[in-house]
C-alpha cells in the first residue's frame, strides 16, 4: 500500500484561524443565539452540547442546554460533520466556496484551528484517538496514523455518508444503499446491501450502542413519492430489519435523526419535527408532540432532550419529549417581506401576518399578529412615529387592503380595502404620505387619518412607490418608471435605459439624488440619477440578475440585496459607480436592508432573521481648502465616555487606508470588531452601540479600543455605564 502527501490538499497543520472578514460586522437579533439552520447536535456530557449548521454556525451549552453561546468560527461553512469525544475536544467538516475545510478544537471551541482544506467534498470523518483519522472525500478513503501528517489511499469508488471506527482497526460506514464494516483499519471491507423497497435507497445515519446492536435512517425515492424509514440490526449489521416505515398518507415525509439510548430504548426526528420513540426495542413505537422547526435531537444522560433545527431553532424537554421549552429567543416569522427603520431604536419588520419591532435598537424584539380571519400577506410596512403604522397587504386571490394601528401594533384595523394587493407605501414626514394599489396612487395630507385618490398611471401595477420631497414622487413596476412633480397626480414614464424597466426598488436621498433597482432578461441594473431624472448612470449588476431591495446611507455608500431564494449583499463606496459582493452573513434568502441616520444597519431574512451592524460612518469635515485631510494618524478620545449604550469613535486618517476597529475588555478579550478596505483619507467616525459580535449588550465597565490603519495602531480606553 502507498502512502500519499495528499498534494491536492492546502494542509495547513493546525494553523490558527482569525478573523480575516473585512466587511461589516453583522450579529444576530433575532433569534438569540443565531438564526442560521443547525442540522448537526451532539451531547459529549449531561451539561455540555454542540450544535452546528449553515454559515459557520456553531453554538453551545454548558449547563445542559438552559443557554446558549454563539461560537466565534473561522470560515461560514455549511457543516457536515460534528464529532467530540468529550467537552473540550473535537472536530467540525464542511464546505465554503467550492472548499472543504477540516476544523478542530481543543479548548471547547474558544479557539479553532483548520487542519485541512482542499478542493472537493468530505463526506464524512472519523477521530478514535489522537492519532488515527479516516476521512471520505469524494469517492475515496484516506487514513492517517500520525495525526494527519502523512496519509494512505485506502479504498475508491466509493462515496461514505458516514464512518465510524471504534479503534485503529473496526469501524463501519454507510453510503447509497450499503452498510460496509471493517477489522482492519480500512483496507478491506464487508458489505451488505441494505434494500428499503422499490426505488432508489439512500442511507442517511447510522449508530451503534453495542458491537451488535445499531439503529439506522434511510430514505426512498421513486417517481411517486419519498418515504423515511428506521431499521435496526442485532448481528453487528449483517441483517438489518425495518422498524418504522412512513409513506402513502406520508409522502415525501423522511427521517433527519435517530437516537438510540440503549438496546431497546431509541428515539428519532421526522422531517416535519415529529417525534417517534420505542421502549421494546422497536417493537411499538409511540408518537410524540410535534416540535416545529426540529430536525437534530439529543438525548442527555440524565434523560434530558435538547433539539435543534431550522432558524436557529432550540428547544429542551425535561418529561421525555411530551412538553418542550424553546431556549433560542426570537420569533419566527414566515414569509418575510419588508423592514422599515423609524430611527436606531424604533425598527419594524413584518412577514405574513406577523409584526416584529424593537424599541431598543434591537436589544428586545415583540411580536404581533394582524389580520385576524384573513389569509393575510403583509407586503410593506410604513411607521411616523413609535406607535402610529400601516401595513400594506395581500390577500388570497390577489387583493388587499391597508391596515393601520395607533397603539404600536397592538391593534390593527383595516383602513382601505382594495382589488389589488398593496405592496409599497411612504411618508416623507408624519403628515404626508403615499401609498400604490393597482395603478392607482393614493394620498394622505393628515397623518393617515383618511386617504384619498391621487392619482393614476395606466398600464402597471405598482410595485414600488418613493416620494423624495411632497412633490417629487417616484413609481416602479412591472411596466416602466414613472415620475410625478406635483405630488402624485399626473405621471410621466421615464426611460432611463431608453426602454421600459422592470423597476422593483427606488431610493432617493433627495429631489436630486436617488437610485432605481431594476430586473430584467439575465441581468439586473441600478440607475443613478442626480439632476431629479433628468439624466441617468447604469451599472450592470452581471450575474445578479433579480436583487430586490437598494438602500444608501450617504451619496457614496449602498446596499442592495437579494434575490429570491439566495443570499446576495452588494455594496457600493462610489455612488453606485461600482459594486462588490460581501458575504452574507445567513444562507438564508435576503429581503430588506435598511439604515438608520446614524449609520446602524439592519438586514431582514426568510423565517423573520434580523441582524444588526454599526457600519463605518464616513463624516469628512470641513477642514478648509487648504487643510482638506488630516497630515497625521490620530485616534480621538470616544464620545460621549462614559456612555450609554453606544458611543462614537474618530478616526483621522492622512491617507487611503484599510481600517480595523477591535474593542476588547480589560481581560484582552475581543469584543467587537470592525474591519474596512480602502477608506479614503479623511476624518471617519465609527458607531458602537455597545453590543458583542453576537449582538447582545456587554456589561458596564472599562474597554480598550485599538484602531490599526496599515502599519500604526492605536488603543484608547472607554467606560460604559449602566
Amino acid at each position: 500500500m502507498r502512502t500519499y502527501i495528499l498534494s491536492f490538499l492546502v494542509l495547513l497543520s493546525l494553523t490558527l484561524i482569525r478573523d480575516l472578514n473585512a466587511q461589516p460586522s453583522w450579529g444576530w437579533q433575532n433569534p438569540r443565539p443565531q438564526g442560521n439552520n443547525l442540522t448537526l447536535l451532539q451531547a459529549p456530557d449531561s451539561q455540555v452540547a454542540y450544535a452546528a449548521g449553515d454559515d459557520g454556525a456553531v453554538v453551545k451549552t454548558t449547563d445542559g442546554g438552559t443557554n446558549w453561546q454563539l461560537l466565534h468560527f473561522p470560515r461560514p461553512i455549511s457543516s457536515q460533520s460534528l464529532q467530540f469525544t468529550d467537552h473540550l475536544n473535537g472536530w467540525v467538516t464542511g464546505v465554503y466556496s467550492d472548499s472543504v475545510y477540516l476544523f478542530s478544537t481543543s479548548d471547547g471551541g474558544s479557539t479553532w484551528f483548520t487542519q485541512f482544506s482542499s478542493r472537493g467534498a468530505i463526506i464524512s470523518f472519523s477521530f478514535p484517538d489522537a492519532f488515527h483519522t479516516w476521512l471520505g472525500i469524494d469517492s475515496s478513503l484516506y487514513r492517517s496514523t500520525n495525526g494527519g501528517t502523512s496519509w494512505q489511499l485506502l479504498y475508491s469508488g466509493f462515496s461514505f455518508v458516514q464512518l465510524h471506527f471504534d479503534n485503529a482497526n473496526a469501524g463501519w460506514g454507510i453510503g447509497n444503499e450499503f452498510f460496509l464494516r471493517t477489522t482492519d483499519g480500512g483496507s478491506s471491507w464487508v458489505t451488505t446491501i441494505v434494500n428499503l423497497g422499490l426505488g432508489e435507497s439512500s442511507l442517511q445515519q447510522c449508530r451503534f450502542v453495542d458491537t451488535t446492536v445499531g439503529w439506522m435512517i434511510g430514505r426512498l425515492t421513486n417517481s411517486n413519492y419519498l418515504s423515511g424509514h428506521v431499521l435496526k440490526t442485532t448481528d453487528g449489521g449483517a441483517t438489518w430489519q425495518q422498524q418504522l416505515t412512513f409513506s402513502g398518507a406520508f409522502d415525501y415525509l423522511c427521517f433527519t435523526d435517530i437516537d438510540p439510548v440503549s438496546r431497546d430504548v431509541c428515539w428519532t426526528v421526522a422531517s416535519d419535527g415529529s417525534l417517534y420513540k420505542t421502549t421494546n426495542g422497536g417493537a411499538n413505537w409511540l408518537s410524540l408532540p410535534r416540535v416545529a422547526n426540529l430536525n437534530q435531537l439529543a438525548v442527555l444522560s440524565n434523560g434530558t432532550l435538547l433539539g435543534a433545527g431550522s432558524f436557529g431553532n432550540q428547544v429542551i424537554s425535561i418529561d421525555s419529549g411530551l412538553t418542550w421549552s424553546q431556549t433560542s429567543s426570537g420569533y419566527t416569522m414566515l414569509d418575510a417581506s419588508d423592514m422599515m427603520v423609524l430611527d436606531s431604536t424604533h425598527v419594524f419588520a413584518v412577514g405574513g401576518r406577523t409584526l416584529l419591532k424593537t424599541a431598543d435598537g434591537g436589544i428586545h424584539w415583540n411580536s404581533t399578529t394582524m389580520g385576524s380571519g384573513l389569509d393575510f400577506y403583509s407586503r410593506s410596512v410604513w411607521f411616523t412615529d413609535s406607535l402610529r403604522g400601516w401595513v400594506g397587504a395581500e390577500y388570497t386571490g390577489g387583493w388587499g387592503g391597508l391596515h393601520r394601528t395607533t397603539d404600536g401594533g397592538q391593534n390593527w384595523l383595516v383602513q382601505v380595502d382594495s382589488t389589488h394587493r398593496i405592496t409599497d407605501l411612504h411618508f416623507v414626514n408624519g403628515s404626508l404620505g403615499w401609498f400604490g394599489e393597482g395603478g392607482r396612487v393614493h394620498f394622505t395630507s393628515n397623518g393617515g387619518e383618511s386617504w384619498s385618490l391621487r392619482g393614476y398611471i395606466p398600464s402597471i401595477e405598482i410595485y414600488t412607490i418613493f416620494f423624495a420631497s411632497p412633490t417629487s414622487g417616484w413609481a416602479g413596476g412591472y411596466i416602466g418608471l414613472w415620475h410625478s412633480t406635483d405630488g402624485g397626480t399626473t405621471w410621466n414614464e421615464v426611460r432611463p435605459g431608453g426602454s421600459h424597466l422592470y423597476a422593483v426598488d427606488i431610493f432617493f436621498l433627495d429631489p436630486e439624488t436617488g437610485w432605481v433597482l431594476t430586473n430584467g432578461g439575465n441581468a439586473g441594473s441600478v440607475f443613478r440619477t442626480t439632476d431629479g431624472g433628468t439624466t441617468w448612470n447604469s451599472c450592470s449588476l452581471g450575474p445578479h440578475p433579480f436583487m430586490r431591495n437598494v438602500e444608501f446611507l450617504d451619496r457614496t455608500h449602498g446596499s442592495i440585496v437579494g434575490p429570491d431564494f439566495s443570499q446576495i449583499i452588494l455594496s457600493t463606496t462610489d455612488g453606485g459607480v461600482s459594486w462588490n459582493q460581501e458575504e452574507s452573513p445567513t444562507s438564508l434568502p435576503l429581503q430588506r436592508i435598511r439604515f438608520s441616520k446614524n449609520g446602524n444597519g439592519w438586514l431582514l431574512a426568510e423565517g423573520g432573521l434580523i441582524l444588526h451592524t454599526a457600519n463605518l460612518v464616513t463624516t469628512v469635515r470641513e477642514y478648509g481648502v487648504a487643510n482638506p485631510s488630516p497630515q497625521i494618524f490620530e485616534l480621538s478620545q470616544n464620545y460621549p465616555n462614559p456612555f450609554n449604550p453606544s458611543t462614537t469613535i474618530s478616526v483621522s486618517l492622512q491617507e487611503q487606508s484599510n481600517l480595523r476597529l477591535i474593542v476588547f475588555d480589560v481581560l484582552g478579550r475581543r469584543v467587537r470588531e470592525f474591519v474596512y478596505e480602502q477608506v479614503p483619507a479623511g476624518v471617519h467616525e465609527i458607531a458602537w452601540d455597545g453590543n458583542n459580535s453576537s449582538g447582545s449588550p456587554v456589561a458596564s465597565g472599562v474597554y480598550l479600543y485599538r484602531v490599526t490603519a496599515g502599519q500604526k495602531a492605536i488603543t484608547h480606553r472607554m467606560l460604559l455605564l449602566k
